[in-house]
């Protein structure tokens, strides 16, 4: 009789170590899902606060560039990023994701240096930032596109994609054509 308590205590103790070891397993899976979501949702952010940093100066450079292609180009990115910033507000709050709702430091900065300046300084300030950013923004949209974890996310860089690089040739030819770069 001791016999069959030993072995039906040794076998209740393997299932017990059985059943531990696969809520490890779902722990250790689960945190690497969550630290999935984690780099997506920052992703999201980042790209919220570049969104708005466009919009921002382009806003600015649609009143205070000298020239009127530059102007013409700012109105342009004012309209795709808005409607961009609006498509991603609705992906963020598919995925539960609140946005920034006004610029961090870096960004803040940036549309004060450019304030500072008039003139074709300003034009080229402008444009060698739209150039930058862009090249950057492309960058990360097509990390994203191609790796993010969130099939939306994925979705959205695919969708935006097209627009950045137009702007981002736009923003190289009329730099290239006013001497910014």
């Amino acid at each position: 009789m001791k016999t069959g308590k030993a072995v039906i205590l040794a076998a209740c103790a393997c299932l017990l170590g059985a059943c531990h070891n696969d809520r490890d397993d779902d722990r250790r899976s689960g945190t690497a899902e969550r630290a999935m979501e984690k780099s997506d949702s920052a992703w999201i952010q980042d790209v919220a606060q570049g969104g708005m940093s466009e919009v921002r100066l382009s806003e600015m450079a649609t009143t205070q560039a000298q020239s009127e292609e530059v102007r013409r180009f700012a109105r342009r990115l004012v309209n795709d990023h808005t409607n961009a910033n609006n498509d991603l507000r609705t992906v963020a709050r598919g995925e539960g994701v609140t946005l920034p709702g006004t610029l961090d430091t870096h960004h803040r900065e940036m549309a004060q240096n450019l304030a500072r300046s008039n003139g074709t300084d300003f034009d080229r300030g402008y444009l060698r930032m739209m150039v930058d950013n862009h090249n950057k923004t492309v960058e990360k949209f097509e990390a994203a596109a191609a790796g993010a974890s969130d099939a939306e996310v994925r979705a959205f860089a695919e969708r935006t994609l097209p627009t950045l690089r137009e702007h981002q040739r736009m923003a190289k030819e009329i730099a290239d054509r006013l001497g910014a770069r």
